[in-house]
């Protein structure tokens, strides 16, 4: 079973984007009837964007390699 995720970074939320998305899960479920296609709208979450304060470079921090900023879209 295949599990595809959609990420649709777009601020128009039903723009151009979200109709590509939409033809992109619908032609994977036409061709693999057994997989779980998700659409993932980052326009759904409160969040700033990169903030540059490098904390996610800091090498020997918790933070290294991951951003420091606690948001809504820490999950995805």
């Amino acid at each position: 079973m295949s599990s595809i995720i959609i990420i649709n970074g777009s601020p128009r939320k039903d723009g151009n984007t979200a109709k590509m998305c939409r033809a992109f899960a619908e032609g994977v479920k036409s061709q693999l009837q057994d997989a779980t296609v998700e659409t993932v709208n980052l326009y759904d979450f409160d969040f700033k964007g990169c903030r540059s304060c490098f904390a996610c470079k800091l090498k020997g921090t918790n933070s290294y390699g991951h951003c420091s900023v606690k948001d809504s879209i820490m999950p995805v």
